[in-house]
């Protein structure tokens, strides 16, 4: 894993000493912010522990740099596939573009947190991350436990240089949303609560005669489950278009 000059034990200690509070992480376009007020605030020592880093990063990394893109590439390309969005469809099956395009963008978004968010976790050398248990290439554990203290940056309680309210608040709308896509495949089937796959068994059960003679009783329950069937069916569709807005609306923040 690469390291930087930035997290050197000496440039740490600097910043310590003369007070220059640096965040962890801050909402997007804050660390423009934050560089341009630390130079103006604390120059000299702005100069040693960000820009004296940087000079270094830019000279020992040269050389590695071919070497280290040709490696990513081959991750990103046969690997982690950071090209294409990760429907978990069965190859070979017919998917419309509305299902491939919920499913991409929703396991997607559980890519996002079970693969970056925990590899970001694993950096930051938790401890969490020194126990965890990874599976194919990701651990939700780690994940969810980042999301967890991202949830947390807008404490009252933190140093305004570590607060990130639109962080808290879109790790709590990625955990909304991760929660719900994992608890989809329980929602009841249509079919089944609607009554319709009983009425048709009912039906299919009595035989023609019965169908075809007709019964008040039976036609009433059949209609009133058929409309049942597509209620449902609407509501879901519903809030699987909801949750894919939600999911659309915080896109520029999902990012690691």
């Amino acid at each position: 894993m690469r390291t930087y000059a930035h997290e050197w034990k000496i440039f740490e200690y600097i910043r310590k000493r003369y007070e220059l509070n640096k965040p962890y992480a801050l909402e997007w376009g804050g660390w423009k912010q934050w560089n341009a007020q630390a130079k103006a605030e604390k120059p000299i020592v702005y100069f040693i522990c960000e820009t004296i880093p940087d000079w270094i990063d830019d000279i020992t990394h040269y050389i590695p740099t071919p070497i280290s893109d040709i490696r990513y590439y081959c991750r990103n390309r046969f690997y982690r596939k950071t090209h294409v969005l990760p429907t978990g469809f069965k190859p070979g099956d017919y998917h419309d573009l509305d299902e491939r395009i919920l499913h991409g963008v929703m396991n997607g978004l559980v890519d996002y947190v079970e693969v970056e968010l925990a590899y970001k976790s694993r950096w930051c050398n938790t401890d969490e991350s020194k126990t965890a248990k990874w599976r194919n290439g990701r651990c939700p554990e780690l994940g969810l436990a980042h999301l967890a203290w991202e949830m947390t940056l807008d404490s009252e309680e933190l140093d305004v240089n570590e607060r990130s309210d639109t962080q808290a608040s879109t790790a709590r709308e990625v955990k909304a949303i991760y929660d719900w896509w994992k608890a989809r495949p329980n929602r009841p089937d249509p079919y089944d609560a609607s009554g319709w796959t009983a009425i048709c068994e009912e039906g299919r059960v009595a035989g023609l005669d019965f169908l075809e003679n007709g019964d008040d009783d039976y036609e009433t329950r059949k209609s009133e489950a058929h409309k049942a069937l597509h209620q449902m069916e609407r509501d879901y569709e519903v809030e699987d278009e909801e949750m894919l807005i939600r999911v659309i609306k915080r896109r520029k923040s999902l990012w690691s």
